[in-house]
């Protein structure tokens, strides 16, 4: 059985404006666990309190009640971050320095000697693409590029956890792709990875779950299939053989089927001398499971 790298128990929190009378926005409670070498993606819309959820999981939200604990050490232990590396969503950096500046620094923060600083400080500046530019001050960089410094600094303590809130946000899509690409080498590594989206399809290209917040509520955990339910419907492409005009050119047609008149649909299409293109299930727009149910029930 794969052991849990983070587990979370009814952490949960109430978040309330100070000298305002509305009552509070309540987080959680919130039950999460993820395995080794497991990607689990916290989607929701904006402000369904994925950011507020992840700062109760690292300490630097309060929750009001719940539990977590990293590789098997509880948050009340001295040293469980050091099994942890953050990205955040808008992470801040001393911009007169240079890359390979900000990374010592970070590096003397945790305590590492010099030898293994310099030696892991450079193989990171490689391996996100800054090697090049560690010299340059960071005030010069692009935001794909402060980007990359910051999960090179969310590295350099070689966590057994990694943590990033919106780390794809306002990225190209190369940007967006280097980073999807970079996850799944570090799931293959053996780290297990939390990070908070919006952007749907990269959750479904890299995770193996996703945790669905809604309202500040974990509405459900699941792999998008179990989320999304099989499909009950297919669509169905063939191209009708050509007419007895010369150069009259085939009809391609889309068909919707019930899943119980595949079978059928499909047999009458060879039998009357149609070429099958294609059958692809349809399915429910994955966007459709971000807003609350209600709101589902009246744009139907």
């Amino acid at each position: 059985m794969t052991s849990q790298v983070l587990e979370i128990v009814g952490l949960s929190k109430v978040l309330r404006t100070p000298f305002s009378r509305k009552p509070g926005f309540h987080v959680g409670p919130f039950n999460l666990s993820i395995g080794e070498s497991e990607i689990v993606g916290l989607i929701g819309a904006n402000g369904a309190g994925k950011t507020s959820a992840i700062k109760m999981m690292l300490g630097l939200l309060v929750p009001d009640a719940g539990k977590v604990s990293v590789a098997g050490l509880s948050t009340s232990a001295p040293d469980w971050r050091s099994k942890v590396g953050y990205l955040p969503e808008q992470p801040a950096f001393y911009e007169y320095l240079s890359g390979l500046e900000f990374m010592t620094f970070v590096g003397d923060l945790l305590g590492l000697d010099p030898k293994t600083l310099g030696a892991r400080v450079d193989a990171l500046l490689n391996r996100v693409g800054l090697f090049e530019s560690r010299r340059r001050p960071i005030r010069t960089y692009s935001k794909g590029m402060l980007q990359r410094l910051g999960l090179a600094q969310a590295l350099l303590n070689e966590p057994k956890l990694l943590i990033m809130d919106e780390p794809m946000s306002g990225l190209d899509p190369l940007g967006r792709r280097f980073v999807r690409d970079l996850m799944l080498e570090l799931k293959a590594e053996g780290r297990s990875i939390l990070f908070s989206t919006h952007i749907i399809s990269d959750a479904e290209f890299v995770c193996d779950r996703v945790a669905l917040m809604r309202a500040g509520r974990l509405a459900a955990v699941g792999t998008f299939d179990e989320l999304l339910g099989l499909p009950t419907e297919f669509e169905v492409t063939s191209v009708k053989p050509s007419g007895s005009s010369a150069g009259e050119e085939r009809g391609r047609v889309n068909v919707r089927i019930r899943q119980a008149d595949l079978t059928a649909a499909i047999t009458q299409i060879v039998t009357e001398g149609s070429h099958l293109v294609g059958v692809a299930p349809v399915r429910k727009a994955v966007e459709d499971l971000l807003a609350p149910p209600a709101a589902r029930e009246e744009g139907r």
